[in-house]
């Protein structure tokens, strides 16, 4: 896997590497995944590119916040455009977070990593909350067309 978006990065995906590791902007995504891709057959490879992108989430009452405090901190070595702009593409609410797994599903994203930027272990029952609460729609969705197809 190789993690960058540029010419000779491009190269090396579709010669050496199994996939690619997306930065967490979606426009980004959609814009190198379609070059990766015919990049690979022109390249004779077989299969597809593992395509992963990540995303960095907070959620409760206090996510902001804890977003800011452990994005500062992780990140004080960069300047304060990079935090500022990494805490912006930071999603905080069930909404985004749907939205985001919506869009990178349907740019064709193999897999969607989150990344949590609290400090509380609870973050992850929060994700996993909306993640199965979408599983659940998907496959009540699925049954009821298969339902429907059977009477028909």
């Amino acid at each position: 896997m190789f993690a960058a978006s540029f010419a000779p990065a491009l190269r090396r995906i579709t010669t050496r590497g199994a996939g690619w590791l997306a930065p967490p902007d979606i426009d980004e995504y959609r814009q190198f995944a379609p070059r990766i891709r015919e990049q690979w057959r022109q390249q004779g490879r077989s299969g597809e590119p593992y395509l992963v992108a990540t995303r960095k989430y907070a959620l409760g009452s206090d996510a902001v916040e804890a977003l800011d405090r452990v994005t500062r901190h992780y990140y004080s070595f960069a300047g304060p455009e990079l935090i500022e702009s990494l805490i912006a593409q930071a999603m905080t609410t069930p909404e985004r977070i749907n939205a985001a797994i919506n869009a990178y599903e349907e740019a064709g994203c193999d897999e969607l990593v989150f990344l949590s930027q609290h400090d509380a272990p609870e973050q992850v029952e929060r994700l996993a909350d909306i993640v199965i609460d979408r599983l659940d729609q998907k496959h009540q969705r699925t049954e009821r067309d298969m339902m429907s197809a059977m009477v028909e």
